[in-house]
């Protein structure tokens, strides 16, 4: 009997425990540092200070592995890590919304999924956070059923006019600061002569480039699909056919994020994409134009 493993995302948990115990451990550094230099006659300081520290991480990476289980499906049972209930055992299933995550000191909404069972367990599993969560969705959904809209088999509008969304990107004030950090660093390699601030610079990049650059996607429409690309990653061609297209999702993670717009195919595959350059009025525009083409839109933006 084949068992179905869904997989938690390499990014989103993976890196999110990497980059918690790195600063935990960072920290304690400095800190045992500045306790063995300034109070050399008080060690058990120190010591309290490291048991601390490391019951802090070890809860810190519990509750991220508590937010996000590993799942498996074998026949007709469901494991979350240790617990298993059986197909027979779920009251309740939501395949799409927003349910609350909270991982280490946030807590957040996020799209995914939600299952209540029979003894009153729920669990709330977010699409983000697995790279193949869509499968999970599709077993559960043939198994218990679910209502669907119909796919969106007659198209209003007959042109192929490709109609683009998008913003200024010289005008955005993420953008700004991005560019203005990424000609500082190129500046600082040109001038510096000293190793560790070259490794410093070059870590920075690695991580924040592709962090920040993923916010600035843009989105091209026309009767039959819809194209999403990106200004500053310009091999990003993303082709969704609308009769695909199960539904759009308007949505923000924080307030201080970038509005999105979240895919949500027939097979339950799921994808958001940041457009920080995209104004109010020209995110109102596309709903309409996602509208008139009868693409359902959930809008939880505006």
């Amino acid at each position: 009997m084949n068992t179905l493993k869904i997989k938690r995302h390499w990014i989103q948990f993976y890196l999110t425990l990497v980059i918690v115990s790195i600063f935990c451990i960072s920290f304690g550094v400095l800190m045992l540092m500045w306790f063995f230099n300034d109070l050399p006659d008080i060690n058990y300081k120190a010591i309290l200070f490291l048991i601390v520290l490391m019951l802090f991480e070890v809860y810190a990476i519990a509750s991220i592995v508590r937010g996000v289980p590993t799942i498996r499906i074998k026949g007709n049972r469901i494991f979350f890590g240790s617990k298993t209930y059986s197909f027979d055992d779920i009251e309740e299933l939501h395949l799409h919304g927003k349910y609350p995550v909270k991982l280490f000191l946030s807590s957040r909404v996020l799209e995914g999924m939600y299952l209540k069972f029979k003894d009153g367990t729920r669990k709330y599993l977010h699409d983000d956070m697995y790279i193949n969560l869509w499968e999970l969705k599709r077993v559960l959904s043939t198994v218990k059923g679910s209502s669907e809209p119909p796919r969106i088999n007659q198209i209003h509008e007959t042109e192929e006019f490709l109609e683009t969304y998008k913003g200024n990107v010289f005008a955005n004030l993420l953008s700004v600061f991005f560019l203005f950090m990424l000609f500082t660093a190129i500046f600082i390699l040109r001038v510096s002569q000293d190793v560790f601030t070259e490794l410093i610079m070059g870590l920075c990049a690695v991580f924040m480039i592709p962090a920040i650059t993923y916010n600035f996607h843009y989105i091209q429409v026309c009767s039959s699909y819809i194209i999403i690309k990106n200004h500053y990653r310009f091999w990003i061609h993303k082709h969704y056919d609308i009769s695909d297209i199960k539904e759009l999702v308007i949505e923000t993670t924080s307030v201080q994020s970038p509005y999105c717009v979240r895919v949500i195919t027939y097979d339950y595959k799921s994808k958001s994409y940041p457009a920080s350059t995209l104004t109010t009025k020209k995110w109102l525009t596309l709903i309409e134009h996602f509208k008139r083409l009868g693409v359902p839109v959930r809008n939880e933006s505006f």
